[in-house]
């Protein structure tokens, strides 16, 4: 079973999910992926109107979060989502956003606005064996560093998988192998 998050859901988030539509809506991120084994944290921003219409983190087919991901863990891009995520799991590392909610129109970090930050105090308590922060973009990491800093754990920049990036997935993926490297294998 996926570990969305062992903790009260108002430790963590407020709001339920809301749908978008092609204005501005405000919109809700999904609850963590995440389990008491889990030593790295993989943070996005908040997600876009297609992930929101699948129901899945990184659920724009032309995003590079899941190729890269299948392939830095030996794992299936032909596997559902929910099987993505277990392997995810399996290899300790948790799936979450900066953002619980925020305006939005759009994928685009930029078309964020009167964004609400996660709890981030409440989930490194409840999962102190995170040791590790990786942000996919600038945005991201940006808020993270500047608003969570202080909880004194190493956090390294990743370029974003976002189509929005124009770069190839071998490009992105030399620089997203440093997730795999600090994480002990199951």
């Amino acid at each position: 079973m996926i570990a969305i998050v062992n903790m009260k859901k108002n430790d963590i988030s407020r709001n339920k999910r809301k749908s978008t539509s092609l204005t501005t809506t405000r919109v809700t991120g999904f609850p963590p992926i995440v389990n008491e084994h889990c030593t790295a944290l993989i943070l996005g921003t908040l997600p876009g109107t297609k992930a929101l219409q699948k129901q899945e983190s990184y659920g724009n087919i032309n995003n590079h979060f899941w190729p890269i991901m299948m392939q830095l863990l030996n794992g299936n891009l032909d596997w559902d989502y929910t099987r993505r995520l277990h392997w995810l799991l399996k290899h300790n590392i948790a799936l979450w956003d900066v953002y619980e909610s925020g305006l939005r129109d759009g994928a685009a970090d930029s078309t964020i606005k009167d964004p609400k930050l996660n709890n981030f105090v409440a989930f490194f308590k409840i999962y102190p064996s995170v040791e590790h922060v990786f942000c996919n973009g600038k945005e991201a990491f940006g808020m993270f560093t500047n608003r969570f800093g202080h909880l004194k754990r190493p956090v390294h920049y990743l370029p974003s998988t976002s189509p929005a990036l124009a770069k190839s997935l071998e490009w992105k993926l030399k620089y997203w192998t440093v997730v795999v490297k600090p994480l002990p294998q199951p």
